[in-house]
């Protein structure tokens, strides 16, 4: 009797460490990917998030700048404090929502369902007035959408002046300003 119980546990340990290599990968596991940030926009394979936005009336339409956490809106000044990513835009029309296509003409004014001074900047310092980059957007569309809470959702592809694509995306709420 104690033969077989000891022959039993001989042979429930060879079948758990059998599992247990079996289970085992060589080398480990590749991690996945992160994840895509909700509010982002990508320049050249790179992702860069957005953390807030903020809207000004600007006569037949709005100037809208969405901005990395590195930012800060200083409503005092009319102006931005910090490090960070971020792209800005105007586009016109009768509202906020709509689709609205780059206007390389730049009539003056501007027509309604046309966005023009798109700029984005990367790494700009606030305090030394430098960037890791900068171009404007000379082309694309944007769609402004209604987003939950009173908030918006924000689409653009776009191509620099560099000549390479960009794309943004943001849904949240836009912060009134008056900065250009």
């Amino acid at each position: 009797m104690k033969l077989i119980k000891k022959l039993k546990t001989i042979g429930l340990g060879i079948v758990l460490a059998s599992l247990t290599l079996v289970s085992c990968e060589k080398g480990g596991s590749t991690p996945p990917p992160p994840a895509q940030p909700t509010n982002y926009f990508t320049y050249l394979g790179n992702t860069y998030e957005l953390d807030a936005g903020c809207i000004t009336p600007d006569g037949a339409g709005n100037f809208i700048v969405l901005y990395s956490s590195g930012l800060a809106l200083n409503a005092a000044k009319d102006d931005f404090t910090g490090t960070g990513d971020g792209i800005s835009f105007s586009v016109y029309g009768t509202g906020v929502l709509g689709s609205y296509t780059y206007d390389s003409t730049i009539t003056d004014p501007a027509l309604p369902g046309e966005f023009d001074d798109s700029e984005f900047a990367i790494q700009s310092n606030t305090a030394t007035n430098t960037s890791v980059l900068e171009s404007e957007v000379i082309g694309g569309n944007i769609t402004i959408a209604a987003g939950a809470s009173g908030g918006y959702i924000i689409d653009m592809t776009g191509t620099s002046a560099l000549g390479n694509p960009i794309t943004v995306h943001y849904e949240g709420l836009l912060t009134a300003a008056n900065v250009h």
